[in-house]
């Protein structure tokens, strides 16, 4: 039986695509696209409150963390002094699961010679990639994996 599989790209252009052993693509009464477009907000506590759950937990390269106003502090750490674009390029979706490629440009607003993702002088910008998951439970993200490479700080192969 043919199933199908809902992709986005730069969550602009939704293309289905029909596989072998898949549920039809389906999010609850989640909306990707509007979290997408939302992310991208300098309010980064409404967006919080509006798109994840009170106990969500989060789990990536710096640990795993419980509660949506622990992740708020990370973002609220991550973004000082930078403003992030992030770009969905690629998103499936199966039953409740969301999983996401993405590409985050950080641009430096002030001089950050510590930014997690490598030194910036005030106006400079570094793209990072991202790979997420993401559970949705009532309409709001419950569980987030994450994970990110940094392009300039790949050693080379061979």
């Amino acid at each position: 039986m043919a199933c199908q599989l809902r992709v986005f790209f730069a969550f602009a252009q939704i293309r289905e695509y029909n596989f072998i052993e898949f549920e039809e693509c389906k999010m609850s009464d989640f909306d990707f696209a509007v979290y997408a477009s939302s992310f991208n907000t300098t309010d980064e506590a409404s967006f919080v409150e509006r798109f994840y759950t009170e106990d969500m937990v989060l789990d990536g390269p710096f640990g795993k963390l419980e509660g949506r106003d622990k992740w708020l502090d990370i973002l609220n750490q991550t973004h000082k002094g930078v403003r992030e674009d992030l770009n969905f390029l690629t998103v499936v979706c199966q039953g409740d699961v969301i999983m996401a490629e993405s590409e985050g440009t950080f641009t430096a607003l002030i001089d950050l010679p510590e930014f997690q993702h490598g030194p910036l002088s005030k106006g400079e910008s570094i793209t990072v990639k991202f790979f997420s998951k993401y559970v949705i439970r009532d309409g709001k993200i419950s569980e987030m994996k994450i994970s990110w490479w940094d392009p300039n700080l790949r050693p080379p192969l061979g």
